[in-house]
């Protein structure tokens, strides 16, 4: 049943600690910015958009039980999946999607948060950006996807969110799933 049906606002809300996400977001940006630096590139920086980071949570708790690019169909009789926004706000867009799943030790972190963000965002460096560096430099869109949406979009914002579980597996363990959009801002009319 959890494959098949989209995750709500409400239930995006009460799995993911935005700001936790943010604090993941705030590392993984360095990162981001240091590798456009390196290579000209126009710089991308997490967006203002505050209810972007509600709305990629969906996608992220999505992915953990899911793992596509194609949301579920079958949605909940009851809530939402977008949040309402005040007119003249900025509303960020979601022109690119990029998704992973990796796993961290908890003895890799001791149940310190700051350490814990900063390990996910490395993760996600490198499953996102460093493996995927030479085929994005080269233009191959199958092998560099990510690459090239992070890195060479142009685009001006970025959100993400990460899912966090226990691993059932292996107790040992966190499960993460991340979700990366990139696009541009527009004013709400």
């Amino acid at each position: 049943e959890i494959e098949d049906t989209r995750v709500t606002l409400d239930q995006a809300d009460q799995l993911v600690n935005v700001a936790f996400s943010k604090e993941v977001a705030k590392y993984f940006e360095k990162l981001v910015q240091e590798e456009q630096e390196r290579y000209g590139e126009t710089k991308i920086s997490n967006t203002k958009d505050e209810a972007a980071y509600r709305e990629i949570a969906e996608c992220a708790v999505e992915v953990m039980y899911k793992f596509s690019h194609t949301r579920p169909t079958n949605q909940a009789s009851e809530g939402t999946y977008v949040v309402d926004r005040e007119v003249g706000s900025e509303k960020m867009g979601f022109w690119s999607e990029n998704i992973s799943q990796t796993s961290v030790g908890k003895s890799e972190v001791n149940g310190d948060s700051t350490l814990l963000a900063q390990l996910i965002a490395q993760r996600m460096f490198n499953q996102y950006i460093d493996s995927e560096r030479e085929a994005g430099r080269a233009g191959d869109y199958v092998n560099g996807g990510h690459y090239m949406n992070i890195i060479q979009s142009g685009h001006s914002d970025m959100v993400l969110a990460v899912f966090i579980v226990e691993d059932g597996e292996n107790p040992d363990s966190y499960r993460i799933a991340t979700t990366v959009s990139t696009g541009f801002v527009s004013i709400v009319k």
